[in-house]
C-alpha cells in the first residue's frame, strides 16, 4: 500500500499480508491519498497453463467502504483575525449547531492563513486583512508589506487562496470583504482592496464567493455603524460588539446554507451611492 503526501507530494510503502483490512481515520484522508501497485509476476505464473490463470494469479483488488455523515456538505473552517474569536462551532447554545461541523483557525495577518488547515472542509472562509493596513498591529512581521501598499496586500491574498484552491479543488472558499471601522484613513484602505477583491473574484476568479457587508456601514458617516461596535466611541475602532458578532456568524450561516442560484450562492459587495467613500 503506497501513502501519498497530498502537500510534499512524498510517498512512503507500507507492505501489506493478502487479505489484510487497513482501517483510514477520517482526518488522515485529509493529508494523505493510498493506492495499491500491481502485484509483481510471482515464479508460479510463469508455469500458468493460460492467460486466464496468469491474471489471476497476480490480480490485487482493493475495497474502499466509506461513511460520510449527512452533515457534511456544511463542514466549514474559518479562518479569520480576532472579530471571529467568539465564533466557536458545536451543538451547544451560542454556537453554529450540529449542522455545521467545523473548526476556527487564527489568522489575524493574511501570511498566517495556513492552506493545510483548509484540507477536509467543504466550505472555507477567509475573514483576514484589516490587520495588515495597521501600521502598529500586533504581529507584523519584517517581510510584511506596508500598511499602506494595499495593492501588495491584495497581491498575497489572493495567492493564499489561489494555494487554498490548489490544497481543495473542491472545496467552496467564501471571502468576507475587510469590514469598515471608525478611522477614516483605515477605511479608505480597506475599500481600495475590498474594490480590488470585488474585481478579482468577479473577472479572474469567478469561483470565489464574496460576501456582502454593507450592513455593517453607517449610511450617515461610512464608518462602522457604532450599534455593531464593541464600544460607543473611537477607544475601539476595530472590534464587533456583540450585535455585530452575531451580524457576522448570520452572514457566514446564510452563506452555507444558502440555496444555489445560476451557479452562484452568495452576493456580491453592494456599493451605495448615499455612503462616503462608497463602501465596496
Amino acid at each position: 500500500l503506497i501513502f501519498r503526501d497530498k502537500l510534499s507530494k512524498t510517498e512512503t510503502l507500507l507492505p501489506l499480508a493478502d487479505n489484510s483490512l487497513y482501517c483510514m481515520s477520517r482526518a488522515s484522508q485529509n493529508t494523505w491519498t493510498h493506492r495499491i501497485e500491481q502485484a509483481a509476476e510471482s515464479e508460479d505464473s510463469l508455469y500458468c497453463d493460460s492467460e486466464d490463470d496468469e491474471q489471476k494469479s497476480t490480480a490485487r483488488y482493493s475495497i474502499t467502504i466509506r461513511s460520510i455523515g449527512k452533515n457534511y456538505a456544511n463542514s466549514t473552517v474559518i479562518l479569520g483575525d480576532s472579530n471571529t474569536t467568539c465564533l466557536h462551532f458545536g451543538d451547544k447554545r451560542g454556537t453554529f449547531g450540529h449542522k455545521m461541523p467545523g473548526k476556527r483557525c487564527n489568522a489575524y495577518h493574511i501570511g498566517d492563513i495556513d492552506a493545510s488547515n483548509c484540507l477536509g472542509y467543504q466550505n472555507i472562509v477567509l475573514h483576514v486583512g484589516i490587520n495588515d493596513l495597521r501600521e502598529n498591529s500586533i504581529g507584523r512581521k519584517p517581510e510584511d508589506p506596508p500598511a499602506d501598499d494595499t495593492d501588495a496586500h491584495f497581491l498575497r491574498l489572493t495567492r493564499k487562496i489561489e494555494l487554498i484552491q490548489s490544497y481543495c479543488p473542491g472545496s467552496r472558499i467564501i471571502v468576507s470583504p475587510l469590514l469598515p471601522t471608525k478611522l477614516r484613513k483605515l477605511n479608505n484602505r480597506a475599500i481600495r482592496v475590498n474594490k480590488l477583491l470585488l474585481s478579482y473574484v468577479t473577472t479572474v476568479n469567478t469561483h470565489i464567493k464574496f460576501l456582502d457587508v454593507t450592513d455593517f456601514v453607517d449610511s450617515q458617516t461610512g464608518l462602522l455603524r457604532n450599534d455593531l461596535g464593541r464600544y460607543f466611541k473611537e477607544s475601539d475602532p476595530l472590534h464587533l460588539g456583540k450585535l455585530g458578532i452575531r451580524k457576522l456568524a448570520e452572514e457566514f450561516i446564510a452563506a452555507i446554507f444558502r440555496p444555489k442560484v445560476d451557479g452562484r450562492a452568495y452576493s456580491s459587495v453592494a456599493s451605495h451611492d448615499s455612503v462616503p467613500g462608497r463602501w465596496a
